[in-house]
């Protein structure tokens, strides 16, 4: 078995929230609250969850962007956390990241040429020549031509956009690369495209995704495995296939009755919850999720859930899971 290329330990991130300008803290904001999880070589985990669950951040404190409160990363065995200055910047090379916004994240004064060139300036790979030449091969390689090397992001649809996004990505030769909602902003024929070309990517290249979404759909198409986040916490991680025909936990359930169905006339169980994601700031105490939870009883209200391995990859933490039980179903129970 190989090592993962990507190791993440009870990650951690806080926010402190000041009352006043005289910086009393009135509180923290929990938007990550101890998220452990493993991305082997060659695979892509899809991260998903609701807005303001932790995805981002976590894809952030990952790439250093934001600094953890606690917990640890590693990367293809090194500490992430421990580097610095120069040696940190030589490791940025392996980790990159498409931005969810394919025109805001390009500059617009500068041509595509310079976009996809930057990097390999910052990182002083090559000469003028051979960074040419690099670039003209990775412009092929997203699709697009040639004759666009001269054109501003503003002479491009979205699509496009998030291609020469893609290119700039891949001008290092990445390790990994962070996905965040990079297909959200396009229209859904575009996003199939885009998705495509990530997968082709992957396997000519040996590219490594945690791809954050929220749409559940395009995860199903991309992912190799599957984390669901709820409030700063990994509730439910499994096999693609395994987390989409049997879901464990409530949330996972809810959130997979939502999906619309090609042939409506189907009938299967939708689940509406109820009440308002809670605070991050004031989370609930026992299992975070028991405030909307139609299965939950006293011991969800007062003990937080372990998180259980259940063997073949899949990892659940709830109390209504038990091994060798067959799992309630609340699309089935409602």
């Amino acid at each position: 078995m190989t090592a993962p290329l990507l190791d993440i330990v009870d990650l951690k991130k806080h926010f402190p929230v000041r009352r006043s300008a005289f910086g009393a803290r009135r509180g923290v904001i929990r938007a990550v609250d101890g998220v452990s999880f493993q991305v082997e070589p060659g695979e892509t985990l899809g991260l998903v969850g609701e807005s303001g669950c932790g995805k981002s951040t976590v894809g952030r404190m990952i790439l250093r962007l934001i600094e953890p409160s606690s917990g640890s990363i590693r990367f293809a065995g090194e500490d992430l956390l421990a580097l610095e200055g120069e040696a940190l910047r030589r490791r940025r090379a392996d980790l990159q990241l498409i931005f969810q916004d394919p025109y805001g994240s390009l500059d617009p004064r500068q041509t595509v040429e310079q976009i996809v060139g930057e990097p390999l300036v910052i990182h002083g790979v090559g000469d003028r020549a051979s960074r040419r030449e690099r670039v003209l091969g990775l412009i092929e390689r997203v699709g697009l031509g040639t004759d666009h090397l001269r054109r501003h992001p503003h002479e491009f649809s979205g699509g496009q956009r998030q291609r020469i996004g893609i290119a700039r990505a891949l001008a290092l030769n990445p390790k990994l690369i962070v996905c965040d909602e990079a297909v959200s902003a396009l229209d859904v024929s575009i996003q199939a495209q885009v998705v495509n070309l990530l997968k082709r990517l992957q396997r000519d290249i040996g590219l490594t995704y945690l791809f954050i979404a929220h749409d559940l759909a395009v995860v199903r198409h991309i992912s190799t495995r599957v984390a669901v986040m709820y409030l700063g916490r990994i509730v439910e991680l499994a096999p693609t296939a395994a987390l989409f025909d049997k879901p464990l936990h409530p949330y996972t359930q809810a959130l997979l009755s939502a999906i619309p169905r090609p042939k409506p006339e189907i009938k299967r169980g939708r689940v509406l919850l109820t009440g308002d994601v809670p605070s991050p700031m004031t989370p609930p105490s026992g299992c975070r999720f028991h405030t909307r939870c139609p299965l939950a009883f006293d011991r969800c209200r007062v003990e937080d859930p372990v998180t259980q391995n259940l063997g073949a990859g899949r990892s659940v933490a709830c109390h209504l899971v038990r091994p060798g039980e067959a799992p309630p179903d609340i699309r089935r129970d409602m």
